[in-house]
């Protein structure tokens, strides 16, 4: 994916759509993706081909970068899959590592999202294949089985699905195919649509045919941009029409005559976080607090309501563009204008320098506070007792990440707890070795705040995709839920800063959140390099550090 969207990029650039530092974190990425990638250096190995062919720098000309990453997808496309799937195959068959096969499956997963399977369906298929029968072990002939879901090419679908009488007379004058109800479509009663499915005398049945997609949801998807588009019209030439559609449609499969039932209009439901705080309680705490503050900035309020405003206008909409075109407005009214006094600069650059402390500064905390908070919802007494006994530290929290610097008997009194949970087990192997390395730690650190710049770019590109091309990728989707729970991270952060110091002032609390955090990660660096303190003491200074932050949220 990250070579695709290079290539587009060095496109742009040679039709002069876009200056070339806008070039600049892309080939950062790719060659941080490239270099880290195991199934990539392998596939290098296997074919004999050095490493350093694929070394490309910002300096270089658009035609050297073109033809490198024009290589790199040749050599890689037809691949990558494979490589992957075979390996999964191998670990399993022979026993192998637990730990690779995770890394590997990871990477799998993100090929399928990034060549066009949705989510639902990946989903669909891993509950499918393994959830749904008793399996003994992990067979060849089951992971066969569930590979065969995941084509290399797309396939041709037929959506039906039913609609208000109204609306669907409207699409019908377009050329599009409607019927009274599914029992008149050829074949689809034989298929397994219900014959009554969209009978009754307000509505209709309207068949969209030849959808190539991936998968029967991301056909739905492609549905869902046509009648996007028609409830455009709608609103631009107001009708006494609704575009009223029932909850699910039906997807066929043209070539394996095979029939699925999947929802339609899906709206952006913004992820859940799990935690005992309220955060939407404490953010109206903040900003009402704010009405009653006579400090005369007038401005500054009416900037924070706009961007909460436009904000929740993501909620309200179906088309993932408008959805990413609000939330971006949210950020633009909400974080400080670029500085006007000559300096220069890019537009992103500013705004991610603003934006990525939120989202950071307490990413190594929540990696343990969420594990910690999933045991106690699934592990109840018996876990929060461990803790009582084995653990050290003021917060229950510190207690948890305690008993992985501890003692043997902690770990393995918490380990029997959990020992029903294979995922869990090897959750605790991950994060204790993480906290017993401080370098560690602070490399995860640092590489997760290389890789929210990276997208917080890839978000500000798409946005401007939008709005000047009308143009959209494949992954508009996931940019769209990175871009909320950005956002909300910067809130939330504004309102623990004024929580914690009493500062109202969004540019002003920004800037104390960024001095904060860089004396934070400056001093996880500091431990990690100290060598004159042993290593238990490094240890539990690194954690009375992480876990004992004023700002959380």
């Amino acid at each position: 994916m990250k070579a695709k969207e290079l290539r587009v990029a060095i496109a742009k650039v040679r039709r002069r759509e876009v200056p070339k530092p806008t070039l600049e974190p892309i080939i950062e990425e790719f060659l941080y993706a490239t270099k880290r990638d195991p199934v990539i250096v392998e596939i290098l190995t296997q074919k004999s081909i050095p490493a350093g062919t694929f070394e490309i720098r910002k300096a270089d000309s658009t035609e050297r970068l073109l033809s490198v990453v024009s290589l790199f997808i040749d050599l890689f496309e037809g691949s990558y899959q494979s490589f992957c799937e075979g390996e999964i195959k191998r670990i399993c068959s022979d026993q192998g590592s637990k730990e690779r096969l995770i890394k590997i499956t990871k990477l799998y997963i993100s090929h399928l999202l990034n060549v066009g399977f949705s989510d639902e369906y990946i989903y669909h298929c891993v509950t499918g294949v393994f959830y749904n029968s008793n399996i003994g072990r992990c067979t060849i002939g089951l992971l066969d089985r569930f590979f065969k879901n995941f084509g290399v090419k797309k396939q041709g679908f037929e959506v039906v699905i039913a609609a208000d009488k109204k609306f669907l007379s409207f699409l019908g004058a377009l050329g599009l195919e409607v019927f009274d109800d599914a029992a008149q479509i050829p074949n689809a009663v034989r298929l397994g649509i219900p014959g009554s499915y969209g009978a009754g005398a307000r509505k209709r049945v309207i068949r969209f045919s030849n959808i190539g997609a991936r998968d029967p949801f991301s056909a739905m998807d492609s549905v869902e941009l046509i009648l996007s588009l028609s409830r455009s019209f709608l609103f631009i030439h107001t009708e006494s029409v609704e575009p009223r559609l029932e909850k699910y449609a039906y997807v066929v499969d043209k070539k394996a005559k095979q029939i699925m039932r999947v929802r339609s209009g899906a709206d952006f439901k913004p992820r859940r976080v799990s935690g005992g705080r309220q955060p939407a309680q404490d953010l109206a705490r903040f900003v009402f607090s704010m009405f009653a503050e006579k400090f005369g900035e007038g401005t500054v309020i009416q900037r924070l309501i706009s961007s909460l405003n436009s904000a929740t206008l993501a909620s309200k909409t179906a088309d993932p563009e408008s959805r990413l075109l609000s939330i971006w407005a949210a950020f633009e009214a909400l974080l400080p204008e670029p500085s006007k006094d000559g300096e220069g600069g890019v537009r992103i650059t500013h705004y991610s320098s603003c934006i990525l402390p939120a989202i950071v500064f307490n990413y190594l905390q929540n990696t343990f506070v969420e594990c910690y908070r999933n045991c106690v919802s699934q592990f109840g007494n018996a876990f929060t007792d461990c803790l009582e006994i084995y653990g050290i530290g003021d917060s229950e929290i510190e207690k948890f990440v305690s008993i992985f610097i501890g003692e043997q008997a902690g770990k393995a009194a918490l380990c029997n707890v959990v020992s029903a949970s294979p995922v869990m087990l090897m959750r605790f192997f991950r994060l204790e070795k993480l906290i017993n390395s401080p370098k560690d730690c602070f490399n995860y650190l640092v590489d997760h705040e290389k890789r929210v710049e990276w997208q917080i770019h890839r978000i500000y590109r798409e946005r401007n995709g939008i709005v000047h091309k009308a143009s959209k990728s494949s992954f508009l989707d996931k940019l769209v839920e990175n871009s909320y729970t950005y956002y909300r991270s910067v809130i939330l952060a504004l309102e623990a800063i004024n929580r914690e110091y009493g500062v109202y002032h969004p540019d002003q609390g920004l800037d104390l959140l960024k001095s904060l955090y860089f004396e934070y990660k400056a001093s996880i660096e500091e431990i990690s390099q100290d060598r004159k303190i042993g290593e238990k003491d490094a240890k539990e200074k690194l954690i009375k550090l992480v876990f004992s932050q004023k700002i959380a949220y």
